[in-house]
């Protein structure tokens, strides 16, 4: 597995379904996202102001959505979603 950046999703990767919305219809996605760091996060690693989280995305939802600062927060730029590993075609 490995985490792709949204936006190269239509590359011929294959998102790992993580679930779907309350009315069934809607997949959701393993993701995660960049949020900006606070005092309390020095334990969760990142680099510079900014710390890397876990989430869900899915199209519908216009960007990766996560847990942060007691909230759920969306987003909208940056994220990267879970995909089975893309390896080249065997000879």
């Amino acid at each position: 597995m490995e985490y792709v950046p949204v936006d190269e999703i239509s590359g011929g990767f294959t998102p790992i379904v993580a679930g779907c919305e309350s009315d069934g219809l809607r997949k959701l996605y393993f993701a995660i996202a960049s949020v900006p760091r606070t005092f309390l996060d020095g334990l969760f690693g990142g680099t510079g102001d900014m710390i890397v989280v876990p989430g869900k995305y899915g199209e519908h939802l216009g960007g990766v959505m996560v847990a942060y600062g007691g909230r759920e927060v969306l987003v909208k730029e940056g994220g990267s979603i879970l995909c089975w590993k893309k390896y080249p075609p065997s000879s």
